[in-house]
């Protein structure tokens, strides 16, 4: 079957509240023959999920009886045929951190010799009485050698003041080298990295117009956010951007490329469950599952292979031949990389259990080829797994350096079904739990090798897919820090609320586990400003503006939205779920040129028949003033106080103008006894607010905390 090689690029992102789905667009060849033919398409990154592989084509003729199908679709490892090397702008890093070093050991050592040469003290010796001595010789040999001493001090202080100097200058540039690795490519940070290929037959037919790939991976996340661009005026103009930060470490650079957002989560069973009934005296019978015994005379049915290769006489053993490396980096620090792999290979010969088919265990990072026993040593059985993991254990993948370094596969792997618990394989210190057959990927099992007694004739998981790459990518997104009063899609509404979002234009985002702010759709509209005092909690008056939603068929999720007014950012505010048509309130913060002063002047009097209660009055005067150039509508908020006491009473007595009642109900904290008051203020101009009220209690009574209540 002929294969042929094809480029693809990016085209889309279905991105969920886990994980993505990417889809690729294949370039085809101009001269595609019309045969049937395998289309092999490279350069996928290593996490792509081998059961989630998809193909599709486009119609390229009028006839659809003569269009192309596509016969299967297959995803393979593809391991790299050289060592893994950093890339560019990691090689960068790692030179500039290596110099770093370099010079705080020899800042250290410059420091040690200095302190040594600071304790050299001459000694004349002028007081030695058993021997002759030259006075004048031996101060001149003392004066000489402090001469030496200042020398020696002076030039290593010199050093020192240098080695300060570019240590700040190297600091720097290792800080702007991080950075730029930070938000560097996939390619620049890697340049040798395991990938996946992905393998589509086409039928015989014409050539057609497109076709598509996709696949999912696990490494990605996203969070809402918003933009809220305020105008004042004489008419509040606001402009909203609907926009989401999205981290993800798939491997792959989405570069141009189309991305929506959703809250769904992407393992999701989507198949119609099975409704079943319960009859008296009938049995029901078992669900199907995915898992089957093996069948009986399995191992009788090799029995003809076996005997057929025992009359060949096997050849000598091959003598062990000792690992072949890739030399070591050349350069100003050759010796240092020594050092550090010795010390490498060393921990790692200390910490590795013995295991009889390594021949030798070399530098991990540097070893081309190794050398295994020619047959492999017994695998000890598998230990036994409590029924209590049941469906829920998750495969917990040994390392695959470890895997791929030390030991080959199908020499390291013994699967033992059992029907009703995971599978066990590896060795003692390395389990793997398979999951059941609820998650069985049947497109990662193969058939058993037949030098395999054990597992023969049997489906196997395909040793190139046992691969952990993604577990440490996925966990580093979940340790990202979710930004202020941001939401997680997963958890939004409990799964009974499903958004979907779609970006209109094109978006760049780096595979480098870092949030990138992505623009997804804008509005415009008109916004209403409300001024709202509430002079008996504080003598601001502050500014809100309130809009229906103006993304129209769009469900807002909770997240932090960015106000700014008249260009200038104001704040950060927590913007709730808002549906369809729903009501959005945004603080824009105090409104300086229009002031507000309560007054409250409280008298005690007799009441009642004869005397025999307190009539406490409480006489409230609100005084508003404006600097505004326009005429505002104030709102002023205000309350009487309650009571449960029977034998309290409390009445309004008066208030100019009149107050509306107002419970607070739709700010999500009701309150009973509310006012509120609206205010008409003219350009430049002043309001007032009279209004009192009474509270009635026994004469021989008081209220707790006095009587008077302002």
């Amino acid at each position: 079957m002929q294969e042929i090689a094809c480029e693809s690029r990016i085209a889309s992102v279905d991105l969920f509240a886990r994980g993505a789905v990417v889809t690729r667009l294949v370039t085809l060849p101009s001269d595609l023959p019309d045969d049937e033919v395998d289309l092999r398409v490279g350069g996928i990154t290593a996490q792509a999920q081998s059961g989630s592989v998809r193909a599709a084509l486009s119609p390229g003729s009028l006839d659809e009886r003569a269009e192309r199908r596509i016969v299967y679709v297959r995803a393979r490892a593809v391991l790299p045929v050289d060592s893994p090397a950093p890339g560019e702008l990691a090689q960068r890093v790692r030179d500039l951190e290596r110099d770093l070093e370099k010079l705080e050991l020899e800042q250290r050592y410059v420091h040690a010799r200095r302190a040594a040469v600071g304790t050299v003290k001459p000694e004349p010796m002028l007081d030695v009485r058993w021997r002759r001595i030259d006075p004048e010789s031996r101060v001149s040999d003392a004066l000489a050698v402090l001469s030496l001493v200042d020398d020696l001090t002076l030039e290593l202080d010199r050093r020192l003041l240098a080695i300060d100097d570019a240590r700040v200058d190297l600091e720097k540039r290792l800080e702007r080298a991080r950075l730029e690795a930070a938000q560097g490519g996939t390619a620049e940070r890697s340049q040798v990295r395991e990938t996946r290929a992905i393998v589509v037959r086409l039928g015989a037919g014409p050539r057609p117009s497109a076709l598509e790939v996709s696949y999912a991976v696990p490494s990605a996340r996203w969070w809402p956010v918003y933009s809220a661009r305020f105008t004042t005026g004489p008419k509040l103009a606001a402009e909203w951007s609907l926009e989401a930060f999205v981290a993800q470490a798939t491997g792959e650079d989405w570069s141009g490329v189309h991305v929506s957002l959703s809250t769904v989560g992407l393992v999701r069973d989507a198949q119609l469950p099975e409704l079943l009934s319960y009859r008296l005296g009938r049995k029901q019978p078992p669900p199907r599952r995915g898992f089957r015994p093996v069948p009986e005379g399995l191992r009788e049915m090799f029995a003809g292979y076996d005997e057929a290769i025992a009359r060949f006489v096997p050849p000598p053993a091959p003598a062990l031949r000792a690992a072949r490396a890739v030399p070591r980096h050349a350069g100003p620090h050759a010796a240092l990389d020594e050092a550090v792999f010795s010390m490498a290979e060393s921990a790692v010969a200390a910490e590795m259990p013995e295991m009889p088919e390594v021949a030798e265990a070399a530098d991990m990072n540097g070893v081309e080829e190794l050398a295994f026993a020619p047959a492999p040593a017994p695998v000890p059985a598998p230990m036994p797994v409590p029924a209590a993991y049941g469906a829920a254990a998750a495969p917990m993948a040994m390392p695959r350096r470890q895997a791929k370094a030390l030991v080959p596969a199908r020499a390291m792997v013994r699967a033992v079904s059992i029907e009703d618990q995971p599978t066990v394989v590896g060795y003692p210190d390395s389990y793997e739990l398979q999951p059941t057959d609820a998650w069985l990927d049947f497109d990662a099992l193969v058939l058993a090798d037949m030098d395999d007694r054990d597992k023969r004739g049997q489906l196997v998981r395909d040793p190139s897919e046992m691969s952990d790459a993604a577990s440490d990518d996925t966990l580093t997104i979940e340790r990202i820090p979710m930004p202020r009063y941001a939401s997680d899609p997963r958890y939004v509404g409990n799964g009974e609320r499903q958004v979907r979002y779609r970006a209109e234009t094109p978006v760049d985002i780096g595979s480098d586990g870092v949030p990138h702010r992505i623009l997804v759709r804008t509005a415009a509209g008109e916004a209403a400003l409300s001024l709202i005092a509430l002079p008996r909690e504080s003598a601001e008056v502050y500014r809100e503006a309130a809009q229906r939603n103006p993304f129209e068929g769009a469900t807002l999720l909770p997240g932090p939205a960015d106000v700014f007014l008249d260009g200038g950012l104001l704040t950060t505010s927590a913007l709730e779920l808002t549906g369809d048509g729903g009501s959005l309130r945004l603080g824009l913060g105090v409104e300086e040129r229009i002031r507000v002063v309560r007054n409250v002047r409280a008298q005690e009097e007799a009441a009642g028949f004869l005397g025999g209660k307190i009539a406490v009055v409480h006489e409230v005067s609100i005084e508003l003033s404006s600097a505004l150039g326009y005429p505002v509508t104030l709102k002023v908020y205000d309350r009487l106080p309650v009571t449960e006491d029977k034998d309290v009473e409390i009445e309004l007595i008066s208030s100019r103008p009149r107050p509306d009642k107002y419970d607070q109900a739709e700010r999500g904290a009701p309150i009973r006894g509310g006012l509120v008051w609206q205010i008409e203020l003219g350009a430049a101009g002043r309001g007032r607010i009279d209004f009192s009220y009474r509270i009635v209690l026994p004469a021989k009574s008081e209220l707790e905390g006095g009587n008077r209540r302002e």
